[in-house]
């Protein structure tokens, strides 16, 4: 179906005004591959991808044609699963943002199934992925293109528990490991494979805040009718440009700076290796939206946070329809000053990997509502469920919040490994996505934070958000993130971790009476306001809160627990299956050493586990 028809998304009726046309006969390929064919049929010398080999203005471009990446697809469909690796296997892509990626995880998709691992994580989580995706091959950048890269690449496939051959991209291949660009050299340009629409077409891990990341199936069907959803969400069109900051090991970027543009026949500008962490692309992002008439870019918050705080420089910004957010709450006031002193629509919207990707967005063509995540996506559910005192599951009254559910035609069939399904689905067919929300009676979504992110103080819940709205204000904050801090007395207490903006001198004791002036209740007050250089975030830009609470549990203890520590005692955090727990390494432990501290903490909500130094 033309995308150019799009008919406007104001509200809840429009997209029931969509749906009269089934999903079946909006889809256009049955598989990633089978679009990009469709594509380079029609606009074979059209550019697909502009590639920025530093993400800098000042770069010279790779461009590719439809038609270009289309041949690079068939063949390392080839390799991937003939010469290389064999008919129907996982290939994991360890890259950062390059063509490769685009094309390798269609590539993989098309004979097997693809992986695409977080090139940041550690060494150890990389072979966990290997084993738990039963990968045979892994495909990561020369070491001449990326020595640290590399290494990690070696070290994780020395640690998987089966044989693993590795091929690289991107520079000379060491001794006894193949070169990508070598392979594709050799072989055939029409490959025969046809995987039917339920077959798994690639794994996506999740976050993993707590624990190894979970993978999630995402099938043929499920990414064909996703690139339909965002399509019409976002109203793709062929003349569009869109940016892609964000890595193609997350759904976002896959679909909304990927197979959205080859959906629609617009090309992609991507926009360096290492993506919106890269200097030379928030130094030139201004500019580079004018250069190349960039439509779209999708961020979240952290991203959206630094963007609004670089001088635009008199760049022309009228090309630039809206940007989207999401992976977190954005600030109401952060989006108000990108849209009044920028001059573009923001869309918060929300999405997750168990979903394919995006499930609710304020409506390009109606009302925003800031501070929400807007309402449902065509064709996607969403209800919120509360659970009585009798145990009994209800739908929600509007307002009142309750866990988020959502089923739809791109909800996956389920984790790779069937242990972790078990409470994924509260009813048949619904997802519980983990997230607290509310529905108001015009459909709008209000997320009310992760139901492990809350933080509890005696038994009251208080949302993260309420604690970082209440300082967003401040002028010397560039972002800010609430999570539990450990008390004796009612358990947790809210703390904030504050980023300050560059040359900004403020006290701690201002920041804490900043905040409780403005705090939406006297419980959500902050019992500390802890300025620190950089938030930790994920390879996303997302606040890696997990890392928050950890620095804020040890933080707390070291201080509840100073008079009775063995002097040689050290303090660490630890994340174990049970979740976060702070351990005591000292080097002879009284036997009673733990009992004692415990007594100390009382009703503390992270457990104390006292140890002897390993070695």
């Amino acid at each position: 179906m033309d995308l150019a028809t799009i008919p406007p998304i104001v509200d809840l009726e429009s997209i029931a005004n969509i749906e009269r046309t089934a999903i079946e006969d909006r889809l256009v390929a049955d598989s990633a591959f089978a679009l990009l064919r469709h594509q380079a049929n029609i606009r074979a010398d059209e550019t697909a991808i502009v590639f920025l080999p530093s993400g800098s203005l000042s770069d010279t471009p790779e461009v590719y044609s439809y038609a270009q990446l289309f041949d690079i697809v068939s063949r390392s469909a080839h390799v991937l699963h003939g010469t290389v690796g064999g008919s129907g296997r996982t290939v994991a892509l360890l890259l950062p943002n390059l063509p490769e990626t685009l094309a390798l995880i269609i590539a993989g998709g098309q004979g097997g199934v693809a992986c695409p691992i977080n090139p940041l994580l550690d060494p150890r989580d990389i072979a966990a992925l290997l084993d738990a995706s039963d990968a045979h091959v892994l495909v990561t950048t020369a070491p001449s293109y990326d020595p640290a890269l590399f290494a990690r690449a070696q070290l994780a496939t020395s640690l998987a528990a089966r044989s693993i051959r590795m091929l690289v991209v991107r520079g000379e291949a060491p001794c006894g490991i193949a070169r990508l660009e070598d392979e594709l050299a050799c072989a055939p340009s029409a490959p025969a494979m046809t995987p039917s629409g339920q077959q798994v077409a690639a794994y996506f891990h999740t976050g993993g805040t707590t624990g190894r990341p979970k993978l999630a199936c995402h099938t043929h069907r499920m990414q064909m009718v996703q690139t339909e959803i965002s399509s019409l969400a976002f109203a793709y069109r062929s003349t569009d440009t869109v940016l892609t900051g964000l890595p193609f090991f997350h759904a976002n970027a896959l679909f909304l700076g990927g197979l959205c543009c080859l959906r629609a026949g617009a090309r992609t500008v991507i926009a360096g290796p290492h993506g919106y962490r890269s200097d030379a692309l928030n130094r030139d992002f201004w500019r580079m939206i004018e250069h190349f008439g960039v439509n779209f870019f999708s961020a979240v918050p952290t991203v959206l946070a630094r963007l609004a705080s670089i001088d635009r420089a008199g760049a022309d910004l009228r090309s630039l329809r809206f940007a989207t957010c999401g992976g977190a709450p954005i600030p109401p006031s952060l989006l108000s000053r990108l849209q009044r002193d920028f001059g573009f629509r923001v869309l918060e919207g929300y999405g997750l990997t168990e979903a394919t990707c995006l499930a609710s967005v304020n409506p390009r063509d109606g009302e925003q509502r800031v501070g929400s995540v807007g309402i449902r996506a065509p064709y996607m559910r969403v209800r919120v469920t509360v659970t009585d005192a009798d145990n009994s599951a209800r739908d929600a009254r509007p307002g009142e919040v309750g866990h988020l559910l959502l089923s739809g035609p791109s909800v996956m069939p389920g984790y790779h490994d069937a242990n972790s399904n078990v409470g994924t689905w509260l009813e048949p067919g619904w997802l519980d996505s983990g997230d607290l929300a509310s529905l108001d009676e015009q459909g709008y979504i209000w997320l009310h934070g992760r139901a492990k992110d809350l933080i509890i103080r005696g038994g009251h819940n208080i949302d993260p958000a309420t604690v970082e709205n209440a300082i967003a204000d401040h002028p010397g904050v560039a972002f800010a993130a609430a999570v539990a801090y450990p008390d004796p007395d009612l358990g947790e207490k809210p703390v904030l971790f504050v980023e300050l903006h560059p040359d900004i001198d403020v006290s701690e004791p201002d920041l804490i009476a900043f905040a409780r002036s403005r705090s939406a209740e006297p419980a959500a007050a902050p019992v500390r306001v802890i300025p620190i250089a950089n938030l930790p975030r994920t390879a996303v830009g997302k606040v890696a809160k997990a890392e928050l609470r950890a620095m804020a549990a040890v933080e707390a203890y070291r201080l509840l627990l100073a008079s009775s520590l063995p002097a040689d005692a050290e303090l660490e955090a630890n994340y174990d299956a049970r979740g976060l727990q702070v351990v005591v390494r000292t080097s002879d432990p009284a036997a009673d050493l733990c009992a004692r501290l415990q007594e100390r903490l009382r009703v503390c909500s992270v457990p104390l586990v006292v140890s002897q130094p390993s070695g």
